[in-house]
């Protein structure tokens, strides 16, 4: 159908590093069926004018391939006739902001992944080209053929191409045998994502290999993944912009580059949660080690005989419960700390951790958010001063004062399982003045059970670089204004309000001058 409608047709794969007189060449050949025998000696400008000859007055399609920078397409533009005859010009990247601005009459088409029965139709077109039946050992691996490849074309090529040179009576035991981990070790797949990954900022090389440090398949909360890099000191800080937006650019930029992918979208603007293709991660797990960025222990490794290189800084552990009891860290050069828990959180099993605490004193990044300790909130926590972001579950017990200890914390989440009570804040929480995001949050509902300190709030502090608040517990009986007050810069605002059943109130949130999103429920007794 293209042939029929298109006269001349040209693909032309442009890639990182390109010239513009191969690229001429490269037209011309398709164009032409028979070239000049002096094609070669003939200088650049007189190839850009027969391209444009040839095309002049014939319905053409070109399409420029893997284009990584929008010059390449303003070099080859003069070339391109517009005959106002429905001739086209394609350009497919792996970047979103290549498309030539001045050109989009509409929103550049981002290509979705594969349904389940196009994955199989191009394993099979990639295997048996020109059959529509398969034989029945392909058709017994289709549904783990798909569930591996998760829709990406670039996933089902290497699959075609490695069960291609096998026999076709081994492929099940194969299939069964691979991992993502295998299909991104393959030569072709390292060296297309290694181009992506070499084409990046260096601002954004250690965000994106920073995929790797958590579980396989997480889905990643944006707010919370930002206030990780803004804490590992990823961002670049500007006059103009505070650390979030700087982070959140970054993560756009990702995302337009194709290396993230959108889960939820918000309501309004902006992505609320985010993951990466297996595929991806895998890159990213390898890579992060290459680089001594950060090493990840999975969890069918053996934590027991797991020892910490002396230059790592950050690690990441997820593993079934059982073996946290093992977990043995002589290593003080950690900065970075991430446990997952395998399976969930155990409410029934706590750690005691103190051990690894006292060791890792020089730590900036904790997140406990998934295991039990015991204590609470030890000791040997409120020591680690230089703690920028903590991630805590807690077993109903409140805040500890001591939090106050920990002067240079920037973000706090506290998760905590099902209340039957409110829990107050200590009044020592308005000691910690670099607070950007505060999460206090039931692991179990929705509820919001936790309240500021309010006796006392003529004398407090400020909490001036408050962010994000998410867990405030509002009763319209104390002095929500002047409570209010105290986070002047917030942006977004997560609340629950106490109502009594037949009176009417009115919350002033006028001085929350900076406020952008407010997601307020009201709690009605009586």
């Amino acid at each position: 159908s293209v042939m029929s409608y298109f006269y001349k047709r040209a693909w032309c794969t442009v890639s990182q590093v390109y010239h513009k007189r191969n690229l001429l060449l490269e037209i011309l050949s398709c164009i032409e069926s028979k070239l000049p025998g002096n094609v070669f000696e003939i200088s650049e400008e007189v190839l850009a004018h027969e391209v444009k000859r040839r095309l002049l007055r014939n319905k053409y399609l070109i399409v420029l391939d893997d284009v990584w920078d929008i010059e390449a397409f303003n070099g080859l533009e003069a070339s391109f006739p517009d005959n106002g005859n429905g001739s086209r010009v394609i350009l497919t990247s792996r970047r979103q902001d290549v498309a030539p601005q001045d050109k989009l009459d509409q929103e550049p088409h981002s290509l979705r992944q594969l349904t389940p029965d196009e994955s199989w139709d191009l394993l099979k077109a990639k295997l048996y080209p020109g059959q529509d039946l398969a034989p029945p050992e392909l058709c017994e691996i289709r549904q783990k053929v798909v569930e591996m490849c998760q829709g990406l074309p670039l996933t089902v090529v290497i699959l075609a191409g490695i069960l291609s040179r096998m026999d076709r009576y081994g492929w099940k035991e194969a299939v069964e045998g691979l991992s993502s981990r295998n299909v991104s070790s393959t030569e072709q797949c390292t060296a297309t994502l290694e181009l992506s990954f070499k084409h990046l900022p260096d601002t954004l090389k250690a965000c994106f290999l920073y995929f790797g440090a958590f579980p396989e398949d997480h889905e990643h909360n944006t707010k919370r993944l930002i206030s990780l890099w803004v804490a590992e000191g990823f961002v670049q800080k500007t006059q103009l912009k505070r650390s979030e937006d700087v982070a959140n650019d970054y993560l756009m930029e990702l995302i337009s580059r194709s290396l993230v992918i959108v889960s939820k979208p918000r309501s309004i603007d902006g992505v609320k949660a985010c993951r990466i293709h297996d595929l991806l991660y895998e890159f990213c797990v390898t890579k992060a080690k290459e680089e001594k960025l950060l090493q990840q222990v999975r969890r069918y490794d053996d934590l027991s005989a797991f020892t910490v290189p002396c230059y790592l800084r950050r690690l990441c552990i997820d593993s079934k419960p059982e073996h946290f009891d093992n977990l043995r860290l002589f290593s003080s050069a950690i900065r970075c700390l991430l446990l997952f828990h395998h399976g969930g959180v155990d409410r029934e099993r706590s750690f005691d951790l103190r051990f690894i605490f006292s060791i890792i004193k020089l730590v900036k990044v904790l997140d406990l958010s998934q295991i039990q300790l015991r204590p609470t909130f030890p000791r040997e926590l409120e020591l680690l001063v230089h703690l920028r972001y903590l991630a805590i579950l807690g077993n109903g017990s409140p805040v500890p004062a001591s939090i106050c200890n920990l002067s240079n914390l920037e973000t706090l989440i506290w998760e905590n399982f099902s209340f039957h009570s409110s829990v107050s804040l200590p009044d020592t929480i308005w000691n910690l003045k670099k607070l950007r995001h505060l999460q206090l949050k039931d692991k179990m509902s929705k509820n919001y059970h936790f309240r500021f300190p309010d006796d006392n709030l003529d004398n407090s502090s400020q909490l001036c670089n408050l962010d994000i608040l998410s867990c405030l517990s509002l009763n319209p009986r104390k002095n929500i204004n002047k409570l209010l007050r105290k986070f002047p810069n917030i942006r977004k605002l997560r609340s629950s309000l106490n109502l009594d059943q037949g009176y009417e109130y009115h919350v002033a949130i006028e001085c929350l001058s900076q406020l952008e999103s407010l997601d307020l429920s009201c709690v009605v007794y009586g």
